[in-house]
């Protein structure tokens, strides 16, 4: 039973990126050009930060020497010291609230996540799923979208030892009108 709501994220899952590879891939290759492709990539978040923040960036050039002055002039203060102390209280508090966000955080998303994938729809999707590829096995070759694309292919001397099979990018030609 514990394992029925995961296996129902894969054929969601799996089923979205089919959509996705099918229907809106061969269009926003068409729509988008390559330079704004690859500028949105280098600065999608996740990687941005990695050259924002690094010697790469000219704006924090002056950054290590800042840190080394900083860690030469730095002194202890004592345990008894009154700043010292609401500093750890500070701190001690701000861990706790930090753990009791994530620990709600998470008992959210897990009830989320029983509640969108547990449902019984759901456990019979997973179940389907599993039926389906086990009966049901594509041969491109057998499609005869596929065999007069591979044909043409062949004639054209476009890809001399072209297999029976189009290439994608034929594929995606023929999937958008």
């Amino acid at each position: 039973m514990d394992e029925k709501p995961f296996e129902a994220v894969a054929a969601v899952s799996e089923l979205t990126e089919r959509a996705y590879e099918l229907l809106v891939r061969p269009m926003l290759r068409e729509m988008v050009p390559e330079w704004a492709a690859k500028t949105a990539r280098a600065f999608h978040p996740l990687r941005a930060q990695r050259w924002m923040f690094s010697d790469k960036n000219p704006m924090l050039g002056g950054l290590p020497y800042l840190a080394f002055s900083a860690r030469s002039g730095r002194k202890a203060a004592s345990a008894s010291n009154p700043m010292r102390q609401r500093e750890k209280l500070v701190s001690d508090l701000i861990t706790a609230s930090l753990d009791l966000y994530r620990d709600l955080r998470d008992a959210a998303r897990e009830a989320a996540f029983y509640q969108i994938y547990g449902s019984l729809v759901s456990l019979q999707v997973a179940d389907q799923r599993a039926e389906i590829r086990r009966d049901a096995k594509f041969d491109p070759q057998l499609d005869p979208i596929v065999r007069v694309e591979a044909t043409r292919l062949r004639r054209a001397k476009f890809c001399p030892d072209a297999a029976p099979v189009a290439s994608t990018d034929s594929m995606s030609r023929l999937a958008v009108p």
